[in-house]
């Protein structure tokens, strides 16, 4: 076998590789799971200052006592609830955040416990608020929707009741998924080499294609076309393979 034969080969071997490792270097999706609740008569009701609404979703430490959600629910490090508040004036600007106590994580109950957790509300409308927990847990011993809306400002000013405010929890979810990511598909690689006689050129080319990028590199100094992005890993690794293509086509033209 000629050098030239050899440096085509090597130079296809290296195209393959480092289009299966850019495929196969992707993270798996977090999960994001959501957690089974069911609003049950009574849970909307005050803060112990009497007036600020909060929606109660596990809290046996009031009258009545809600059991919405299972105490035994795991959650990673987070909780997020997407609820609705209707029944404001235009214009109002009030905060929501989430209240309770999960694990060993350090209890939240004021606005200035929740900080950077806390959302502003704007009027009506459909709002998402977060936890970010020190840690997961594998029970929750208290979860509130907590707001600083104040009951007696609304309505027949008589309290919760006659307010016309309401705080309806869509959903509760624990978990993040990072949309950037992808899954990972088995690389589909087609390599071609031609050998001619002594003196003549000898063509090796290698294309490889997952998800709609595909890549091509000829052997001997052909046009090399990549097209979507694999990642920062895959492509760091793909250089490094074409770049080894390349020096092996160079060294079997100077063979010539």
């Amino acid at each position: 076998m000629n050098m030239k034969k050899i440096f085509a080969a090597m130079a296809a071997t290296a195209v393959s590789a480092s289009a299966f490792a850019a495929m196969t270097l992707t993270n798996a999706n977090a999960a994001v799971s959501e957690i089974a609740y069911t609003q049950s008569e009574g849970s909307l009701s005050t803060d112990n200052d009497g007036k600020s609404m909060r929606r109660n979703i596990y809290n046996i430490w009031t009258q009545p006592n809600v059991t919405d959600i299972d105490t035994n629910s795991a959650v990673e490090d987070n909780i997020t609830i997407d609820f609705t508040i209707s029944g404001l004036n235009d214009g109002d600007s009030f905060n929501a955040w989430i209240a309770g106590s999960v694990g060993s994580n350090a209890q939240v109950w004021t606005l200035a416990d929740a900080g950077d957790d806390a959302v502003q509300l704007n009027g009506n409308g459909n709002y998402s608020v977060t936890w970010n927990l020190a840690e997961g847990s594998e029970s929750i011993e208290c979860l509130i929707l907590q707001t600083d809306i104040n009951c007696y400002n609304y309505g027949d000013f008589s309290g919760v009741a006659g307010s016309g405010v309401d705080i309806v929890v869509n959903s509760i979810k624990t978990g993040v998924e990072d949309p950037t990511e992808a899954p990972t598909e088995a690389p589909t690689t087609t390599a071609a080499t031609t050998t001619a006689a002594a003196g003549t050129t000898t063509t090796g080319a290698t294309t490889t294609t997952k998800a709609g990028a595909t890549t091509t590199k000829a052997a001997n100094g052909g046009k090399t076309e990549t097209s979507t992005n694999t990642g920062v890993a895959g492509v760091g690794v793909a250089a490094s393979a074409l770049a080894l293509a390349g020096v092996a086509a160079f060294v079997a033209r100077k063979k010539d």
